[in-house]
């Protein structure tokens, strides 16, 4: 099996019924070339990176709980202090053009992202 590194390709990502982005990258070449479990955790560190990131970038603006301030009978939060919908779409926003990079589809990687902070969540 052989890849040509150098080649040029592009990520082409359809938008909206007329909206169209092609991407230029040379990532398609290098991507089938690494192993599985490598891109998995390559979508796993930009899955639980990004809610991280941006935590440190906004602070406190945009932070708004997933399970809006639920508390239990013991007085613990349903999902914790750390459970925020800015952290799902940093997550999203993220894996999605990193599964497209790595050679999946963007739909993995939003499927991706919800089902790593899912189980985080549990």
């Amino acid at each position: 099996m052989s890849h040509n590194f150098g080649e040029n390709s592009s990520i082409s990502v359809r938008m909206a019924t007329h909206l169209y982005a092609e991407i230029p990258t040379r990532m398609g070449a290098v991507a089938p070339a690494l192993p599985d479990g490598l891109k998995a955790r390559t979508l796993l560190g930009a899955a639980h990176g990004a809610p991280w990131a941006a935590g440190r970038l906004l602070g406190k603006r945009l932070a708004a709980p997933i399970d809006a301030g639920t508390t239990l009978k013991d007085g613990r939060r349903l999902l914790g202090d750390h459970k925020t919908w800015r952290g799902v779409i940093a997550a999203v926003l993220t894996c999605a053009p990193a599964a497209a990079l790595l050679g999946y589809s963007v739909g993995l990687g939003i499927a991706f992202a919800g089902l790593a902070l899912a189980v985080d969540a549990a």
